[in-house]
């Protein structure tokens, strides 16, 4: 399952886990996987706050459309 920065759930959890357990650093991870400091550093806040199932894909759908035409 792909997320909107391109990175595969699993993919997700690797790299959080070279943060976290291997006690990499963001900037050396995020560069040698080629994602962005900003995004591995979500992903890691994430995963510290709720563990795995944080890092699942989330939707980016607004849950209101205040200009939606009813028809």
């Amino acid at each position: 399952v792909d997320t909107s920065a391109g990175v595969l759930t699993g993919s997700a959890s690797y790299l959080v886990r070279a943060v976290v357990l291997e006690k990499r650093s963001v900037r050396e991870v995020a560069a040698t996987h080629g994602v962005s400091n900003t995004w591995l550093y979500e992903l890691v806040s994430r995963y510290r706050s709720g563990g795995d199932e944080t890092l699942a894909p989330k939707s980016r759908r607004p849950l209101t459309s205040p200009t939606r035409i009813d028809r």
